[in-house]
């Protein structure tokens, strides 16, 4: 549900969310989706590798926009103005 109430935009969204069940995609042959609402569709295992990093595993859960936040600090550039993502900071020295 956590990114269902990420999605909403309350200038720009309707006034009904609908989430199907599991497993269900509701997009057509020419399209394809970008995950669900549901964690199974979004968890995914993550690799940080290179200068500057350190080594070692983690269990810890984080949302997909601490990556791309982490991935920002990484190269040195700027995430984006709307990243709610925080960095990862056990992956650096």
């Amino acid at each position: 549900m956590n990114s269902l109430q990420n999605g909403y935009n309350q200038k720009f969204s309707g006034n009904a969310v609908i989430t199907p069940y599991p497993a269900t995609l509701t997009v057509d042959n020419t399209r394809t989706s970008h995950s669900s609402g549901y964690f199974y569709d979004t968890h995914i295992p993550v690799l940080f590798y290179g200068n500057g990093t350190q080594k070692g595993v983690s269990k810890k859960r984080y949302d997909l926009i601490d990556i791309t936040t982490t991935i920002a600090n990484l190269l040195q550039i700027e995430a984006l103005n709307l990243a709610t993502g925080k960095i990862i900071d056990e992956t650096f020295k």
